[in-house]
């Protein structure tokens, strides 16, 4: 069962583009822009006995109580100790 280390916790919150380039990646790619909303340190020493699919609900439960989700976005967290979630926003519930 993997657990998450309390003391590498930090996340970052990306809302991501409604649309991507189309056009070839070659000759050193695209940029692509994400808009950063948020950042945090999600788990306290509570969810250090959690596995990763239990803190990963609780990590997407809290977002989507923020006023910056919008509905039919998506939002890609990026964790420092190795994890990413990417959900959308659809109606109230996420994906």
């Amino acid at each position: 069962m993997e657990k998450v280390n309390k003391n590498c916790n930090f996340c970052r919150v990306f809302e991501l583009p409604q649309s991507y380039s189309s056009e070839y990646c070659f000759g050193g790619g695209i940029d692509t822009n994400f808009k950063m909303v948020d950042w945090f340190n999600p788990l306290s020493t509570s969810y250090e006995d959690l596995t990763w699919k239990e803190n990963k609900k609780r990590i997407i439960d809290f977002i989507k109580e923020k006023n910056y989700i919008k509905n039919n976005r998506s939002y890609l967290i990026i964790t420092n100790f190795g994890k990413a979630i990417i959900f959308k926003m659809d109606g109230g519930k996420h994906e």
